[in-house]
């Protein structure tokens, strides 16, 4: 998966998350948190969170500043959860490649 630089970074899906065995299908008092971090672990941006649904639990992962001067490269990022007890799931960890777009925009187009 690829991701072009300089353009929006937004997106969204379905939590699927084990807490004491069962599957979450009801985020509510639940808060999210996302990174974004080169492969070496560098971090490229923090990235908000929009709960879409908190049940089930559907987010959107955005970045709210410009993506253009992010790194060239392989990057990873997931979502950690938090339960209203504190207890902690990370999601599966995505990777994808930040790559350089063939258009150019005109500035104000």
């Amino acid at each position: 998966m690829s991701f072009t630089r300089g353009n929006s970074f937004d997106m969204s899906g379905t939590l699927n998350t084990l807490f004491d065995g069962q599957i979450v299908t009801d985020f509510t008092g639940w808060s999210a948190y996302s990174q974004l971090r080169k492969i070496n672990n560098d971090l490229i941006s923090d990235l908000s969170i929009e709960w879409l649904s908190r049940s089930p639990g559907i987010i959107r992962v955005y970045s709210t500043g410009a993506t253009s001067g992010w790194p060239l490269g392989m990057s990873k990022m997931d979502v950690v959860v938090t339960s209203p007890t504190n207890f902690k799931i990370s999601t599966s960890v995505a990777f994808f490649e930040i790559v350089e777009g063939a258009t150019s925009v005109p500035s104000g187009g």
